[in-house]
């Protein structure tokens, strides 16, 4: 592709994504007499637009200059209705930077990568590609879905989306869930390659086992196990074996509720992983709300060691800019581990909402300190689905890594 068809491929896209969302029908639109089905449910399906514009800066000691990001990220997608129990949904992406490109790196590879050195990196590159494409199959409590698709499994601790990057995160592969009952649900998933936020694409053969139980409303239990086995030689480090058991509760006690979450896990080297890792996962979240206030406390602990040749609990697939502080020092947790407490508090006040989190890093092998982060954010709902928020965190460094400060403004919309 030349580079003139590659500048001008986002501008197509979102100029393509505007025009048919203005002239896509209705989705509850009838077919016309003598339509057959299938045809309507090819033509009459739904379509949907979601539009974000997000200005980012980070300040990290260990570089001499700043680094600066305007990106704009355009999802088009469209479903089919279903016929017979099929469904098809595709999902065009394309992510474009906006005047800025040359004052970060992009943490990219290959022709995506933006050759900026010295500055910090902003893992936003300019792409536009099929973000999901698949083909699903639904009857009474049993959905099956092929192709490339997104996956979200729970609080996105082991597995997600990554929805905070311009760029999502999704799979290439195969999943079957299973209702039993009004309460429970088991799946499984084989996943045969990761599309990664930085547009490079990870071939793997990994499966993928959950279930979940509603004991009562109030309190659900959960277990997932995952086997990692990637491709290439240079990935074999992060093929493992993880296990993990919890529960998620809420309690009510007058006007007061109290939030519990508790999840316990182990993590082996599995496949051609050349470390031997045999490490524990520890997730503690206790909190109380009243109204729209709550206030939160929490712990958890990936499994690291100081012996050679040995190595640490890792979750390459999760959304991990959700966990350990917004900074992304601990996207990968270093080799003696991580142990995270943290404390948060957010209030909703009508249509806007704050969120305030402090953390303390230490490590999991020996106990050296890592540092600190404070973490702030505002958002604020418009009626007409769109969002307006500033974000920032500011890690202060003890033994790892560098004082780093980073902030976002941003706004979204879709439907």
């Amino acid at each position: 592709m030349s580079p003139h068809i590659r500048r001008l491929a986002p501008r197509a896209v979102l100029l393509a994504g505007l025009v048919l969302a203005g002239a896509s029908a209705p989705a509850a639109e009838e077919p016309k007499a003598g339509e057959p089905e299938l045809v309507s449910a090819l033509t009459r399906g739904k379509t949907t637009l979601a539009l974000r514009y997000r200005f980012g800066s980070v300040d990290d000691d260990a570089f001499t200059l700043d680094g600066e990001a305007s990106t704009l990220r355009l999802a088009l997608g469209y479903e089919t209705k279903a016929w017979k129990g099929f469904a098809a949904f595709v999902q065009l992406e394309s992510v474009h930077d906006l005047g800025l490109g040359d004052q970060h790196g992009n943490g990219a590879t290959g022709s995506l990568d933006n050759g900026v050195r010295g500055r910090p990196v902003i893992a936003d590159p300019e792409i536009t590609q099929v973000n999901q494409a698949l083909l699903r199959f639904g009857y009474g409590r049993t959905r099956v879905e092929a192709g490339r698709f997104e996956l979200s499994l729970g609080n996105e601790r082991f597995v997600g989306p990554v929805a905070w990057r311009q760029n999502s995160q999704g799979f290439d592969g195969a999943r079957i869930e299973q209702g039993i009952g009004a309460r429970a649900r088991v799946g499984y998933a084989w996943l045969g390659a990761v599309n990664r936020v930085t547009g490079d694409r990870k071939p793997m053969s990994s499966h993928l086992g959950y279930a979940s139980f509603d004991v009562r409303k109030t309190l659900r239990v959960h277990a997932t196990v995952l086997g990692l086995d990637y491709s290439r030689a240079e990935d074999a480090g992060l093929s493992s074996l993880t296990a993990a058991a919890g529960l998620t509760a809420s309690l009510a006690r007058g006007s007061f509720s109290f939030p519990l979450d508790v999840e316990l896990g182990w993590q082996w080297d599995a496949a051609e992983n050349p470390t031997s890792v045999d490490a524990p996962y520890l997730r503690l979240e206790a909190g109380v709300a009243r109204g729209r206030a709550t206030l939160r406390a929490g712990y958890e602990r990936l499994g690291g060691s100081l012996e050679a040749g040995h190595g640490s609990l890792q979750t390459p697939l999760a959304t991990l800019h959700r966990w350990n502080g917004w900074a992304d020092k601990f996207l990968t947790t270093p080799a003696a581990g991580l142990r995270d407490a943290w404390i948060s508090a957010s209030l909703a006040l009508g249509r806007s909402r704050l969120l305030l989190a402090w953390h303390d890093f230490r490590a999991d092998a020996g106990g050296a300190r890592y540092g600190s982060e404070w973490d702030l954010q505002a958002t604020w709902d418009l009626p007409w689905k769109q969002q307006l928020a500033a974000k920032a965190a500011v890690y202060d460094a003890d033994g790892f890594a560098r004082d780093t400060v980073k902030a976002w403004l941003y706004t979204s919309w879709g439907f």
